[in-house]
């Protein structure tokens, strides 16, 4: 079996925000609908969160580890580095009743990604043993405390506490999210056992793995929500 090894390049990012576009917000939301139903031609991401930062932050992260997912089923891109060109990002502040958040929808088209056999891109050198197979996202210290708990109870002991002193906005169980795609998912099971942490967004990443994941994958259990504020 031929071993994946890939490794992504950002080569360039457009970022479109309401400001700076003659677009109105019914515009942007038909274009992104237009995105995601032509998934044969792009991939994209999204992510919601209390920072614009944050937004665009967690959101290129997902559409890295989406970008390396299509391209390992990819024949001809196995084994090779990967070039990701003219990637663009559409920003939205949305209106909330507790607060103002930031949406981030970051997409590439596929035949903007490109494979190549060289071992240096843009002034970065590796050899093949270097390069990757993911692509790991980094989350704020607040999220990896909540994942470093495995009991329910200590976990959201702690989410109260972190609530207390402003690191944590919102939280509450998930049948009581008015937008579950906008908080973190900290999931468990009957046991009392934390399973899993999840990030925001529409297309979800384990927080503990940097892999894709989904709430799908944890029938049977349930989840507490939380926004971070830093």
């Amino acid at each position: 079996m031929m071993k994946n090894n890939i490794l992504l390049t950002v080569i360039g990012m457009l970022m479109i925000s309401l400001s700076a576009l003659a677009q109105n917000t019914d515009e942007l939301k038909k274009e992104i609908a237009k995105i995601k139903k032509n998934n044969s031609q792009y991939i994209y991401a999204e992510a919601v969160a209390n920072t614009k930062e944050e937004a665009e932050g967690l959101a290129d992260e997902l559409l890295n580890a989406e970008v390396i997912k299509w391209a390992s089923t990819m024949k001809k891109m196995q084994g090779k580095t990967i070039i990701v060109g003219n990637t663009k990002q559409i920003q939205e502040q949305i209106s909330l009743p507790r607060g103002n958040m930031f949406r981030s929808f970051i997409f590439v088209k596929k035949s903007d990604i490109l494979a190549t056999n060289d071992a240096q891109v843009i002034g970065e050198s590796t050899t093949p043993q270097e390069s990757v197979s993911t692509v790991t996202p980094v989350f704020s210290e607040t999220v990896m405390t909540i994942a470093s708990y495995n009991d329910y109870y200590q976990m959201t002991d702690k989410i109260k506490e972190l609530k207390t002193i402003g690191k944590i906005g919102h939280f509450a169980r998930y049948g009581n999210l008015e937008r579950p795609d906008i908080y973190y998912l900290a999931i468990y099971n009957q046991q009392g056992q934390v399973v899993a942490v999840l990030s925001s967004g529409q297309k979800r990443i384990n927080v503990k793995t940097g892999q894709p994941d989904e709430l799908t994958n944890y029938s049977g259990c349930g989840a507490i929500g939380f926004t971070i504020k830093e």
